[in-house]
């Protein structure tokens, strides 16, 4: 609820649009959307990523011969294409994952995927920040349940600097009600396009896109029909000393408006993608993401990963759902890449909100996030108060803003430092996030180390799976990266391990202060959990370290031939079995398609000449199976294979029988894709001559 700041009446008339009232968050979804795994997407639209040496024309006469539409230009886009599928009747969901797997079987794309929704997460004068409304800003510890002192010490950041017009920040959002008397001053500009002239002057693909481009309409006024993004705009930053209410984080910036949701406050993966590229391509520095969803996109990530080889900063909120990321990740703010800063709220108490995700290891610090006062874009002179991490984020990225004025030259893992690694310590964000801490300003620019390392410590999976190749990831900062240190862990289980940063692989790239190594996680079943002790320590600095607990998956017992489950009679189900931790072996065979990923075993013998059934039916996930004679994996002979003929993407093979044969059956993930529990049945019918003699002798 927003807070009543016990203004007089005189006061509340004059400051005549204010509108109170929660961040919408929980965006309505369109009425065609389809569930992929419980995540919303779009109904008849894909994701994919050309082939390596596709050339569009080939690529799009492929896309025809399949009965599929090629919407984008893919060479234009990175090589990443929009594939329009046609629309099924019924059952859309399951038809829409069956082209997916149909496109990936012709060989012309590398990848294919759902397009996911994603959904809405000097001293000024201004009235606003004045009369302590503002208290992210500055806490006075007048609103009711607020703490003086509480807030990012923007006050002493601003003694500074207080930002440059010649950092671009871009706000990916519903747009930007870019004439507000509150931004008009600090939109950015694009240099390069004549405003109402009708033409694409810079030939980016957008008419008259002077202040952004909108990717959800496809043309170049990026104007807010939401109010989401006017607001995330203001907080980072609004303008000073002006006519209007509130002040921005940053009084000069230059805010280019990246528009991919509607006016219902939800939008697709495809035109966030375009937005993100737009972004880096005109030269933004910092992107705010106020938004996200728990679909992880290959695309999504490869178009982060982009902005990160640019050198460009993403803020993300890290999600209102009262979850911890480490365990059910949120993206974009999840995404494992050095350039993404996730984001907690923090209320003017100092506590975290019951519904502010959090993470010690996937979310980096906290900001103001409860009753925040900003621009909206329901109105030139309109403002409101609205909670939620997308209100968190965009005080990070002012925060960003200011330490680029300040420090032109700073690099990415510098920015990143001067923000996390200067976090105030919160007892609220102690082992809620990787900082402890809340955003502070002030110290972001100060940015001087304190000659203490700090470490921030992950694995590249997460529970661990026993056997399979773990890579340890360790960034050792004071503030600012330290590439000198001397790294080593502890793993229980495995032993001790060094740590590089020389870019040799695992390492990505050389003296960056991100150290790595790989290990085997262990496969005792007798353990069930991994302790990875960190230590670092580096000339002229005090040594630090820091512990993991990590969960250790184990592969069920028939996650090989040796280990097959036993399976007797004439009939029967396959009961409680999962795939949880399986993996393939070596020489194991393709079941179907595709290489064996995530498979699991079972054998069964027939009573006698006829005709076998088994089905995966009831299964969680999209399964494939296959049923072959022989006990070796150098010897075993396929009989039957299938995918989908079960129904709902499971599997159902039929086979004839030798009697007394014995036939072992495996149950494998489509491509690898998925995890879960296998349910299914199995029959045996002997030809009707048998039965009738059968049942003559009974």
């Amino acid at each position: 609820m927003p807070y009543a700041p016990g203004k007089s009446e005189a006061t509340a008339q004059a400051l005549t649009i204010i509108d109170k009232g929660t961040e919408p968050e929980s965006a309505p979804l369109p009425a065609d959307h389809v569930l992929i795994h419980g995540e919303p997407a779009h109904p008849n639209r894909l994701l994919a990523r050309m082939a390596q040496g596709m050339d569009a024309a080939s690529f799009e006469a492929g896309l025809t011969e399949q009965g599929l539409r090629l919407i984008n230009d893919p060479t234009a886009n990175n090589g990443l294409a929009l594939i329009q599928t046609p629309l099924a009747l019924a059952d859309a969901g399951t038809a829409l994952q069956q082209w997916m797997k149909a496109l990936e079987a012709t060989g012309l794309v590398a990848y294919a995927e759902p397009d996911f929704i994603l959904t809405t997460a000097a001293t000024p004068t201004d009235s606003a920040f004045a009369n302590g409304w503002m208290w992210g800003l500055r806490n006075t510890g007048t609103l009711a349940g607020s703490k003086a002192g509480v807030d990012i010490d923007a006050a002493r950041a601003w003694d500074l600097t207080t930002g440059s017009a010649n950092v671009v920040v871009a706000v990916i959002d519903s747009g930007v009600r870019h004439s507000h008397q509150a931004l008009a001053a600090n939109m950015w500009r694009n240099p390069s396009e004549t405003a109402g002239n009708g033409l694409d002057d810079d030939g980016d693909g957008f008419v008259d896109n002077v202040f952004g481009m909108d990717a959800a309409n496809n043309d170049g006024d990026p104007m807010d029909d939401h109010g989401h993004g006017t607001h995330v705009a203001g907080t980072i930053g609004a303008q000073a000393n002006d006519e209007s209410m509130t002040v921005g984080v940053a009084w000069q910036v230059r805010i280019m408006a990246c528009k991919f949701l509607g006016k219902e406050g939800y939008g697709y993966t495809s035109d966030e993608i375009r937005c993100i590229d737009f972004a880096v391509s005109k030269g933004a520095k910092v992107i705010n993401c106020s938004y996200g969803s728990r679909s992880f996109s290959q695309a999504q990530h490869d178009a982060f990963k982009r902005a990160r080889d640019r050198g460009v900063l993403v803020v993300a909120a890290a999600g209102n759902d009262g979850l911890n990321t480490d365990v059910r990740p949120h993206y974009p703010s999840c995404l494992n890449l050095e350039n993404v800063i996730s984001v907690a709220a923090v209320d003017a108490s100092g506590a975290q909100p019951s519904w502010s995700n959090y993470g010690p290891r996937s979310v980096d610090l906290g900001a103001p996030g409860v009753s925040i006062l900003s621009s909206l874009g329901s109105g030139d002179g309109a403002y409101a108060w609205w909670s939620g991490t997308s209100m968190a984020a965009p005080h990070v990225t002012g925060a960003a803003a200011l330490v680029l004025a300040h420090r032109p030259t700073a690099t990415l893992a510098q920015l990143r430092g001067y923000l996390i690694n200067t976090a105030r310590p919160m007892q609220s964000l102690a082992q809620r996030t990787v900082s402890g801490g809340m955003l502070n300003a002030y110290n972001a620019l100060l940015g001087s180390g304190d000659g203490i390392l700090e470490l921030t410590a992950s694995t590249s999976s997460n529970p661990l799976r026993a056997g399979k190749v773990v890579t340890l990831r360790v960034v050792v900062t004071d503030v600012l990266p330290v590439a000198n240190a001397t790294v080593t862990a502890q793993v229980s289980g495995v032993g001790a391990l060094t740590l590089l940063d020389g870019g040799a692989a695992p390492d990505e790239r050389a003296g960056d202060a991100v150290y790595t190594a790989r290990f085997a996680a262990p496969t005792d079943r007798a353990q069930s959990t991994v302790t990875i002790q960190i230590s670092a320590a580096a000339e002229g600095k005090q040594a630090a370290s820091l512990t993991l607990e990590l969960a250790l998956l184990h592969p069920p017992v028939n996650d090989n031939l040796k280990g097959r489950a036993l399976l007797t009679g004439t009939s029967g189900v396959l009961g409680e079995h999962n795939n949880f931790g399986a993996s393939a072996e070596a020489g194991e065979p393709m079941h179907y398609r595709y290489r064996a990923s995530r498979s699991i075993w079972f054998e069964w013998t027939a009573p006698a000449a006829g005709t076998a059934t088994f089905d995966t039916k009831g299964s969680s996930f999209d399964t494939v199976m296959a049923a072959y004679t022989g006990n070796a994996y150098g010897k075993l002979r396929k009989v039957a294979s299938d995918d989908d003929n079960g129904g709902n993407l499971t599997s159902k093979i039929t086979f004839k029988t030798v009697a007394g044969q014995s036939y072992v059956i495996a149950v494998d993930s489509y491509a690898g894709w998925y995890e879960g529990n296998v349910r299914g049945n199995y029959s045996f019918a002997a030809p009707a001559a048998t039965q009738s003699a059968t049942a003559r002798r009974r």
